[in-house]
């Protein structure tokens, strides 16, 4: 009925020339809103994300392998980098993006002493398939994730231990094929 009505409107203010104002009013009823929503949605900004992946962009940044994920204007930075500068340097572009409420930096560096861990552990052939995690406080060195052998594990142990500045290691590896 509300249809029948509008059309009707429309027919009428075509005829009077006030086609404008009728359409809009049709095209109105004829979707179930009020018309706003649709111009929100010509007229509205990227979402932060989307700026802050753009602002990462930028070629002096480095930042090609640095993940972003918001969650209510609070931005976390994952991947790696090649030095603690370059990761504060990504965060602080990050940080400067309009929306942005606070930034946690999880980037990992090759100068930090977990991607030194992961780069040795990746170095080892069979090792570098598994795609093992490396978490690091103060020195100590938890490692996670899943090997085939428990050879597989202890080799990843040893390299761990073997990186110099680890004071120890904590092997969390679930191994399929456990001895």
């Amino acid at each position: 009925m509300k249809q029948l009505f509008l059309r009707t409107t429309l027919a009428l203010a075509l005829g009077l020339g006030l086609g404008v104002t009728a359409t809009s009013a049709w095209a109105d009823g004829a979707n179930g809103d009020n018309g706003e929503k649709a111009m929100e949605a010509s007229t509205a900004k990227p979402s932060v994300t989307s700026q802050v992946k753009k602002a990462l962009k930028d070629p002096a940044l480095g930042a090609s392998k640095v993940k972003v994920k918001n969650k209510k204007g609070v931005i976390t930075l994952s991947g790696t980098a090649a030095t603690k500068d370059q990761a504060a340097a990504i965060a602080d572009a990050a940080g400067k993006v309009d929306g942005v409420k606070s930034v946690v930096n999880h980037i990992i560096t090759a100068d930090s002493l977990t991607g030194q861990v992961k780069a040795a552990l990746n170095k080892d052939a069979t090792l570098h398939a598994f795609n093992l995690g490396v978490k690091e406080n103060n020195g100590e060195v938890t490692l996670f994730g899943s090997v085939q052998e428990q050879d597989d594990s202890e080799k990843a142990e040893t390299i761990a231990k073997g990186v110099s500045g680890v004071t120890s290691v904590k092997n969390l590896i679930n191994v399929a094929h456990p001895r």
